[in-house]
């Protein structure tokens, strides 16, 4: 099996819709290659970090996807660092040694928190690998954690312009949360603009209010989270998202899981095994570094689609103008997801194109439905209400009174009326001679 094939194989049981399976897959492959792996070039690196927000109903699925990607990423743990070897310090410029033990020593401070011993760590819990920010974040936590991330290595024989003297540091957290709600209650704004800064792998530094400063170097966010509709309409309506957010971002829209399972917690030792392979397969993409290139027919495909196909013929699968900003940024997103779709497989660091042509492709399927996600902007109140009420006549025929009964405490009997005729009116609806409303 490839491992996109053992990941769903592990995961098929789960009544989690196949799109958020999927996207969750590849949100845990760009996790493990963190600020490593880039395309572009040493002056302006695009490294393959996503932001992917599962969207639903409760009891969706999102969380039977998050979870388990949490709990495999946690499987690997930072091993027992060791300063480089005599021979490989004193092969530097003299210039450059107490640069590279320097950050190698600070690295212990920040991120192990332990004290070298003739030159090995002591650790009694090994850090993770793949830094995870904690389950309740909060600004202050998320900045925290991320700059306890920091993470050193010695790559060989690497010319790349990211290294400094010979060693390259980052911080690379994956920030998993069940339910983002959590992390828009406080300090929205500066929650959003480090979020903004961390997609974009830039450095980030803001004074504090005691003259402290909040400071991370080399940042890189992965982020994985679920929430439902009602939270996106209220936080785009309050403002408390915004157009750099979303752009920056792969919603993931579904209405129902995809099957009812009794039995999904049950797992034979195929499943297991299938498990083992993808962990095994991060633990290979944790020792990536350096720059990515194209195949040839690889790069004249993806210009041609950049360029041409949405760029002069502004080509989109979904014209809604909740997708403007999406599109505006569609560029970043494919390239990005396409080095997820690569490295899911291998560790070449030549880039196909049929990795190429599946980000495509996965892409306009999602978009078909991302719209969805996005519920903002609108002014009438009661049309998330006569959303509920569509969904309510689509499991059965419904009169007037019915209806009323079922939300009450969302409208009065005016209001009623008024969705009522906009679902008939529009074509969602119609009623029968007993009077009840079907869905059309």
């Amino acid at each position: 099996m490839t491992n996109f094939e053992a990941w769903h194989f592990y995961m098929k049981d789960c009544t989690s819709p196949e799109s958020y399976i999927t996207m969750g897959f590849y949100g845990m492959i760009s996790a493990a290659l963190q600020r490593r792996v880039y395309l572009g070039s040493d002056e302006r690196p695009l490294f393959s970090n996503m932001y992917t927000i599962l969207v639903g109903e409760p009891a969706v699925g999102k969380g039977n996807v998050i979870v388990p990607i949490t709990n495999i990423l946690k499987t690997h743990k930072l091993k027992t660092f060791r300063v480089p070897t005599k021979d490989k310090v004193t092969s530097m410029p003299s210039t450059e040694q107490s640069e590279a033990i320097a950050a190698m020593m600070a690295e212990f401070e920040a991120a192990q928190n332990v004290k070298p011993e003739k030159g090995i760590g002591k650790i009694k819990d090994p850090p993770l690998l793949f830094p995870i920010s904690a389950d309740s974040a909060t600004y202050a936590a998320l900045v925290q954690d991320h700059a306890a991330s920091l993470r050193s290595i010695f790559p060989l024989n690497n010319t790349s312009k990211l290294l400094k003297s010979g060693l390259y540091t980052h911080s690379s957290l994956c920030c998993c949360l069940e339910e983002i709600s959590t992390l828009f209650t406080k300090h929205v704004e500066d929650v959003v603009n480090y979020l903004i800064k961390s997609f974009d792998c830039q450095d980030f530094k803001k004074r504090t209010k005691d003259n402290g400063t909040d400071d991370v170097k080399n940042p890189c966010m992965n982020f994985i989270g679920g929430t439902t509709p009602g939270f996106m309409q209220d936080a785009f309506n309050d403002k408390l998202l915004n157009e750099g957010f979303a752009s920056r971002t792969v919603f993931v829209f579904e209405e129902e899981p995809r099957a009812y399972i009794f039995d999904d917690a049950t797992y034979s030792e195929e499943q297991l095994e299938a498990k083992d392979q993808v962990i095994r397969h991060l633990e290979l993409l944790s020792k990536l570094f350096g720059h990515v290139t194209y195949t040839p027919d690889a790069y004249e495909y993806l210009k041609h689609y950049i360029e041409v196909t949405i760029g002069r013929d502004k080509y989109r699968v979904n014209p809604s103008p909740k997708l403007v900003h999406y599109y505006g940024r569609k560029k970043v997103h494919v390239r990005k997801l396409a080095m997820a779709i690569h490295f899911a497989e291998s560790t070449d660091m030549r880039l196909g194109l049929s990795a190429c042509q599946r980000a495509v492709e996965l892409l306009d399927k999602l978009e078909l439905r991302m719209d969805k996600a996005l519920n903002f902007g609108g002014r009438n109140p009661l049309a998330t209400v006569a959303v509920k009420v569509l969904k309510f006549l689509e499991k059965r025929p419904a009169n007037e009174g019915e209806i009323w009964k079922e939300f009450v405490n969302d409208m009065n009997a005016t209001e009623l009326a008024e969705v009522l005729k906009y679902l008939v009116q529009t074509g969602k609806a119609k009623q029968l001679g007993s009077g009840k409303y079907l869905v059309i």
